[in-house]
């Protein structure tokens, strides 16, 4: 099975074969997520972004799965995908009703798919029961094919990154003009409860040459051509700015975002 969970066993101080989750899928990215359920309890999920099937074909559902202490992950949905590629829990930290989980499909069309999993069935303690948890509540058709999400929070506004890959499936191979396309920004609008478009990475927004690389490196990333920028340094390629992943951090309160 290609999605397995280890145990600690502290007698081997080793991780050890804990349950094997096998449903015909390669996961492409994992997330944790806890919902509290009355005043001092909460259950744990995995939710399960599953971009291939074992036959290689794209896969149509990610799944969503509840753990269980006396069992270990106990399978409660399978949500509609195609080609995830990645999954993101997005919470307000300081105790909102704010809780999603967000999954990007790689697959054209592309598509980041927003599922609420707060709100009134958080208080209910078999999640599993419920047909339509966790309930999609927005579709937003991505500039490219999303690859990557990251979500992150400015004074009490919460933020959605998304690194879109491909503009189309490249066709023919070495057709590199695929990789021209904006990743893009969404703001949550709490009055519609949906995300709202807040940036698009564009034209700024370029691969550039790594300092130091040996002049032949330089000269073929950057076939056919690419410019000095202003700063007299960076050799920045136009076309080349599909994006793979993000990640937001935060430090001595400047907030900075990595662009992969």
């Amino acid at each position: 099975p290609p999605l397995n969970v280890y145990r600690y066993d502290a007698a081997q101080a080793l991780f050890v074969l804990h349950q094997s989750l096998g449903s015909g899928n390669l996961p492409a990215a994992l997330a944790t997520f806890t919902i509290p359920f009355g005043t001092f309890s909460s259950k744990s999920f995995l939710a399960v972004a599953n971009a291939f099937t074992t036959n290689g074909d794209w896969s149509e559902h990610s799944h969503v799965y509840e753990w269980i202490e006396t069992q270990g992950f106990q399978l409660i949905r399978t949500v509609a995908t195609s080609g995830a590629m990645d999954v993101e829990f997005v919470e307000d930290a300081a105790g909102g009703e704010l809780r999603l989980l967000v999954f990007a499909s790689f697959r054209s069309p592309s598509t980041v798919q927003v599922f609420d999993i707060g709100g009134s069935t958080a208080t209910d303690v078999d999640l599993s029961a419920i047909s339509s948890y966790p309930a999609l509540k927005q579709t937003i058709t991505t500039a490219g094919q999303a690859h990557g999400l990251s979500s992150f929070a400015v004074d009490n506004e919460f933020y959605l990154a998304v690194a879109n890959r491909h503009a189309r499936t490249p066709y023919p191979d070495g057709d590199l003009s695929v990789y021209d396309v904006d990743s893009q920004i969404f703001l949550w609008d709490s009055a519609s409860e949906a995300y709202v478009l807040y940036q698009s990475l564009g034209a700024s927004f370029q691969s550039v040459a790594e300092a130091g690389a040996p002049p032949s490196l330089l000269d073929a990333f950057c076939f056919p051509s690419c410019a000095v920028a202003e700063d007299g340094a960076t050799r920045p390629i136009g076309y080349l700015r599909g994006a793979s992943d993000m990640l937001a951090f935060e430090s001595s309160g400047e907030l900075y975002l990595v662009v992969s």
